[in-house]
């Protein structure tokens, strides 16, 4: 992946983690191959502040690592990041925290 000008490698399994009705679940399952922007080495190209979109990657590589039923949290929003900005683009890419109760 080229985020935001930033190389960053991952599995496309790693990001098929997400779930499945999210955005980015979308991106990576084979539907919108031929519509993304790509760099001009043939990345995919995602105009993200890569220092944040490098915590949602993160994110789902725990996810991989968890035990069956372990919880993950999202992300926190990083010091000197908006978080209003950062809420939006978590929302965009259809990760969401499940509502408190």
């Amino acid at each position: 992946l080229n985020v935001g000008g930033e190389r960053m490698t991952v599995k496309r399994s790693t990001m098929l983690l997400a779930p499945e009705e999210s955005a980015l679940h979308a991106m990576f399952s084979g539907r919108w191959d031929g519509s993304f922007d790509r760099d001009v080495d043939g990345r995919i190209f995602l105009d993200f502040p890569p220092a944040v979109f490098r915590l949602v990657v993160d994110y789902l590589r725990t996810l991989r690592i968890a035990p069956p039923g372990h919880s993950v949290n999202l992300p926190e929003c990083p010091a000197g990041t908006d978080r209003h900005t950062f809420r939006v683009m978590l929302d965009f890419l259809g990760l969401r925290a499940p509502p408190h109760v």
